[in-house]
């Protein structure tokens, strides 16, 4: 879906930010641009994002040195070269085009797809959407530069297409429930996981079947609807929205279903345990009264500085017309937004 032509200069100006804040976040000036415009921003709303968001970003940094095509994956996964991997992308996009870039490369990077708490794969989906040149290029070099994958091994042992088992599963895991992990970063937290005792043996269950999407949907809101303001499992959500627009760039999808069920596996673990939605509380929440689509747009648009209202907003649009379940994706943005009932 093409944006306006204001949108496309306001992504080109904040590309000379990094991938953070001052405060160590993440910077959500692309990806909060771009959601306020799919949720029906008008482009003086997108600059008074800019003017609020744009005093806690921090300029993106020297380059070090040039980074060839064929040492990329020598250099991934050091959360600090974000620069030179920006420079080798926009070279490859203007070389051969964003969409065969994306195809190219996508395969290589998605390994790391829950690393930073999955915004490398949101902000690189986003550009996709946005059929953004630069921003595409700044998607990949992100996931390249903060590259951390899980190191899972599937086996057939107990295997499930059923990420609610799975999860199931680790919550009734005593060793999983009293891990001592550090940090209050989502990032910090399940970048640890991996490394748990215990936790390779539950992951490696899930096995993407004919209707992976299906499953990983119902799971990602299972674990976001008690919740609406936890950040972490409202990444799960808004990141399967992102591989949903990106899959058509995979010439096999298993793996890159497998590595997100896992990913959603390690924010599980990372926040706590914390219960999914049982299925009564979903009844409820299907049953209850919300605002219609619009009206939750309204309220997202209205409110100041909240670019996770924004995206939100837009992915559980775009996700009840893809996976079903309205009433419960229109509950999920409602809650947050403050939208009235």
């Amino acid at each position: 879906m093409a944006t306006s032509p204001e949108l496309t200069e306001m992504l080109r100006w904040g590309r000379r930010f990094g991938t953070g804040t001052s405060g160590g976040l993440t910077n959500h000036l692309p990806m909060g641009l771009i959601a306020l415009e799919r949720i029906g921003a008008a482009p003086d709303r997108l600059e008074l994002f800019v003017d609020d968001y744009t005093p806690k970003l921090v300029p993106i940094g020297d380059r070090v040195e040039d980074i060839a095509t064929g040492s990329l994956l020598d250099h991934i996964g050091t959360a600090r070269r974000f620069p030179d991997m920006l420079a080798l992308f926009d070279a490859e996009v203007a070389a051969h085009g964003w969409r065969a870039t994306v195809r190219t490369w996508l395969v290589s990077l998605l390994d790391g797809m829950g690393s930073d708490a999955f915004h490398p794969l949101i902000r690189l989906a986003y550009g996709v959407d946005a059929q953004d040149p630069g921003e595409v290029a700044a998607g990949l070099a992100y996931l390249a530069d903060a590259r951390r994958p899980i190191a899972v091994v599937p086996t057939d042992e107990d295997a499930t297409t059923d990420l609610v088992a799975v999860l199931d599963g680790v919550a009734a895991d005593p060793d999983l429930a009293a891990a001592d992990i550090e940090g209050t970063s989502i990032a910090s937290r399940m970048a640890q996981i991996g490394t748990l005792a215990g936790f390779g043996a539950h992951a490696a269950r899930w096995q993407p079947g004919t209707d992976a999407l299906r499953a990983l949907a119902l799971a990602t809101r299972r674990g976001y609807a008690p919740r609406p303001d936890d950040f972490t499992t409202m990444h799960t959500v808004t990141g399967l929205h992102a591989l949903r627009l990106l899959l058509p760039y995979l010439d096999d999808p298993t793996e890159a279903l497998r590595t997100f069920g896992q990913a959603v596996t390690a924010a599980f673990v990372a926040n706590g345990l914390a219960p999914l939605a049982t299925s009564e509380q979903m009844e409820d929440l299907r049953s209850g009264t919300w605002p219609a689509w619009e009206e939750i747009a309204d309220a997202a648009r209205a409110s100041r500085g909240d670019e996770h209202a924004y995206k939100v907003t837009y992915t559980c649009r775009v996700e009840a017309a893809t996976h079903g379940d309205e009433a419960i994706y229109r509950s999920l943005a409602a809650r947050l937004v403050g939208a009235p009932s």
